[in-house]
C-alpha cells in the first residue's frame, strides 16, 4: 500500500496551486496512474514537472523530486498538453515519466525512498538485537 499521496502542483486560476494527486493515500500496489496537464505560458523552452509527497497536513506537500522537458521551440503557444505517468511498483519504487504531447518528447526518473535503512545498516541492528539482554 501506498503510505502517501503522490501527485504534481498546479496552479489554477487567480494563481493559486494545489496537490493534483496521481496516487492516493492507501493505494494497493503496483498502481499507474496517468493525467494530462497544460502549460501556461506561451514561449516555455522547457517544462519541470514537481513530483510531491502530501503530508499530513493536506496544505503542505514535499518535494520528492522533479522531471524537466528541455529543448522545446521559442514559439511553442501556451495551453499545450503534458502527460503525467506515476507508476508505484510492488517495492515503493516510484516511477515517473511525462511526456509534451506536441513535440512527442519524454523524460522519466526513479525516485527512491530515502531515510530508509539500508540492508547493511539493517545487518548491523540485527547483530545489535543480538547481543542485548532482556531482564
Amino acid at each position: 500500500m501506498s503510505a502517501h499521496s503522490l501527485g504534481s502542483r498546479i496552479r489554477r486560476c487567480r494563481g493559486r496551486r494545489r496537490l493534483e494527486v496521481l496516487l492516493g493515500r492507501n493505494t494497493p500496489l503496483p498502481d499507474e496512474r496517468s493525467q494530462t496537464f497544460y502549460t501556461m505560458h506561451a514561449g516555455d523552452t522547457q517544462i519541470v514537472v514537481p513530483i510531491l509527497r502530501r503530508r499530513p497536513d493536506p496544505d503542505h506537500c514535499v518535494r520528492i523530486g522533479k522531471v524537466v522537458i528541455e529543448g522545446l521551440p521559442p514559439d511553442r503557444p501556451a495551453h499545450r498538453p503534458v502527460t503525467v505517468t506515476m507508476f508505484y511498483d510492488r517495492d515503493g519504487i516510484l516511477k515517473v515519466s511525462a511526456l509534451d504531447e506536441d513535440s512527442g518528447k519524454s523524460v522519466s526518473t526513479v525516485v527512491e525512498r530515502t531515510g530508509e535503512t539500508t540492508a547493511r545498516g539493517s545487518d548491523a541492528a540485527a547483530e545489535f538485537v543480538k547481543t542485548v539482554k532482556v531482564r
